[in-house]
């Protein structure tokens, strides 16, 4: 798969909004309910574990060691979403009152919590993915941390949308913590309990 930077996409979000309400188990639940049928237009949500390079299912989580997972993918099979929304607060939900969200500050949050803690984030849909960056400025005397995302455009076109998580290199990561809270989602998120089977893949 090739890709190319197309354009940088700024946001008026920065790391300090709402910081205290955004916790890793947070980033877990709103990463995955971004994916559930009732907010994607899909039918399943797909949850699986990076081990050893290659993708573990999430029916297959209690045989791997949390300490081998090395990143955390959410997908779904839905209709996907245009990047140019998370510059915006406006989502592909909008008017649809089954789902979660209406106005696409969800996936910003979320991505300025993985920012916040170590993690790495990327996004996925159609025929583009998103990393979130960080402008930095000066503004009255206050440091200002601006969430912003870099897009890139690829060549082939992908059906529904994916988050991807994985642990940050060089600098303090929660990832770990992360990687527990999602391993026990079942617990957390009514669509993937045993009473909705057909959801989870």
């Amino acid at each position: 798969m090739t890709s190319r930077l197309e354009k940088v996409i700024e946001t008026s979000e920065t790391l300090q909004y709402q910081a205290d309400k955004w916790s890793t188990e947070r980033i877990a639940l709103d990463g995955v309910q971004n994916h559930l049928p009732a907010d994607s237009g899909g039918s399943h949500v797909d949850i699986d574990f990076l081990v050893g390079g290659s993708w573990i299912p999430y029916s297959r989580r209690t045989a791997i060691s949390p300490s081998q997972i090395e990143a955390i993918r959410f997908a779904d099979d839905g209709k996907g979403y245009s990047c140019d929304l998370l510059g915006v607060f406006q989502s592909s939900k909008a008017g649809d009152t089954k789902s979660v969200g209406q106005f696409g500050e969800g996936v910003k949050m979320l991505s300025a919590a993985c920012v916040r803690e170590g993690i790495d984030l990327e996004l996925r849909s159609r025929d583009w993915s998103a990393v979130p960056t960080v402008r930095e400025f000066i503004a009255d005397e206050q440091r200002v941390q601006q969430l912003k995302y870099n897009i890139f455009r690829h060549d082939n076109m992908n059906k529904g949308s994916t988050t991807i998580f994985r642990k940050s290199q060089g600098r303090p990561s929660r990832f770990d913590i992360l990687v527990q809270y999602v391993l026990e989602l079942q617990k957390k998120v009514l669509g993937l309990t045993g009473s909705y089977p057909a959801l989870l893949r």
